[in-house]
């Protein structure tokens, strides 16, 4: 964002309430780790008007672009927006159900944000059904924060979001979204997850254009981007967050899902977790030779029920909510 275009925001300093460690600090290697606006690490105040250029310059570079979101491979059309588009190219969108994203036109959530104004509306209504005041929100694999941004709107001050990822070149903007939303509490793990705590990983980094393709088994075969990272495990995540219990978990890992649940499965016996939104990438799934049913019927064996998605169809989305041990163990 332009000094110019920053100077326009009104804006105060606050203290942060976020239960997060310190303010982060911003990683030497521009590349990486694009530097945040001016206002980053204030509590903004966006008046309409400002929030109307910001749309307008976005869906003005969008349209004159969109070829480049055609073009294969991918890795080619970031290279050509780099050059032919402005570098400086994120604003703040609102999109439909009020939340303010500091978006890229050229990505695929600034794509859907513009065009539809939401980012996957199923996925959206499913944790508006499920999430409620007061909650402890566990998103595993957030990407740009855009749902723990929502999940931070519904539970509220009295309620905790918890964002896992480990592209760090995200962490910036998953926590610049989080304030511009006035999220109370979260916390921020640039980490993967479905390992051994503190254990060593490698990251297939995809464009930026799509930076939610980026998988820890899944390599995009016209880049050698990666990342080393390292995993955070549950138990750290409930003691270094405060709690006990996880009342909705998201997770989107692209196809590091038995990996994921078998790391919760210690926590899922427990019934330390509520609810389970886990998304099959059956394609990547079948490629490393996996069958969903077994991840699945892992769940079930839990002490979990599905409630929500198709079952002889395990792709996508599949919701899961823990059965109450008394009527658990009559059903046994």
């Amino acid at each position: 964002m332009s000094r110019s275009a920053a100077a326009k925001i009104q804006a105060e300093s606050i203290e942060t309430e976020s239960r997060d460690a310190p303010l982060l600090k911003i990683a030497d290697d521009p590349r990486r780790h694009p530097e945040p606006p001016a206002w980053y690490g204030r509590r903004v105040s966006l008046d309409g008007e400002f929030l109307e250029a910001g749309r307008r310059f976005s869906a003005e570079l969008l349209e004159r672009f969109r070829f480049l979101r055609n073009i294969r491979p991918a890795a080619l059309g970031t290279i050509l927006a780099k050059v032919l588009g402005p570098e400086d190219r994120r604003r703040i969108v609102r999109a439909e159900n009020g939340l303010k994203i500091f978006a890229d036109p050229f990505s695929h959530l600034g794509g859907a944000l513009l065009e539809d104004g939401v980012l996957e509306s199923d996925t959206e209504a499913v944790i508006r059904r499920h999430v409620r005041p007061g909650d402890t929100f566990l998103d595993i694999g957030a990407n740009e924060g855009y749902f723990s941004a929502l999940a931070g709107r519904l539970v509220g001050p009295g309620g905790l979001v918890v964002a896992v990822e480990p592209q760090s070149r995200l962490r910036d903007i998953i926590d610049i979204n989080l304030r511009l939303n006035d999220i109370a509490s979260y916390r921020i793990y640039s980490s993967a997850f479905g390992g051994e705590d503190g254990e060593s990983a490698t990251i297939n980094l995809w464009p930026s254009h799509n930076t939610g393709a980026s998988s820890l088994v899944r390599s995009y075969r016209f880049s050698r981007n990666t990342e080393s990272v390292r995993f955070v495990s549950l138990d750290r995540i409930l003691r270094e967050s405060g709690v006990r219990h996880l009342d909705f978990v998201k997770v989107d890992v692209e196809g590091f899902e038995a990996e994921v649940v078998h790391a919760l499965a210690a926590r899922l016996r427990d019934r330390r977790i509520g609810t389970l939104y886990l998304d099959y990438h059956a394609e990547i799934l079948a490629r490393r030779g996996i069958n969903p049913r077994t991840i699945h019927d892992e769940i079930l064996s839990c002490g979990y029920r599905m409630i929500g998605g198709d079952e002889a169809n395990l792709s996508s989305y599949q919701l899961y909510q823990a059965i109450e041990r008394g009527k658990q163990d009559r059903n046994d």
